[in-house]
């Protein structure tokens, strides 16, 4: 399956458990295609000045899926958290959704 980029978040620096605001909001047809069911690819890297920037993992959502598990218990509940795989296909990491919403165009 081919993967295209549709966000990059900043990145944070020498943080073990990053907290990443908000993003703009996305277009859902560059987003997703306006398919809420497609397979989307999250992966999360560790950020190196010399550019060789380490893959700590990845996890397959949809869109439907991310609304799914967002929280309504506050960052500490992972409960619902997206599970980050390393290429060993072990649990390297979670993502907690603080939150995920569909937005009318303006």
């Amino acid at each position: 399956m081919w993967w295209h980029v549709v966000y990059r978040s900043e990145h944070l620096e020498n943080r073990q458990h990053p907290f990443w605001n908000a993003s703009p909001p996305l277009d859902l047809d560059l987003f997703c295609n306006g398919d809420l069911d497609l397979a989307l690819k999250i992966s999360v890297f560790d950020w190196e000045k010399d550019g060789e920037h380490r893959l700590l993992g990845t996890s397959v959502t949809t869109t439907n899926n991310l609304i799914k598990q967002a929280t309504n218990r506050g960052n500490a509940d992972r409960s619902k958290a997206l599970e980050i795989i390393d290429d060993d296909g072990k649990i390297s990491g979670i993502i907690v959704i603080l939150k995920a919403q569909i937005c009318a165009n303006t």
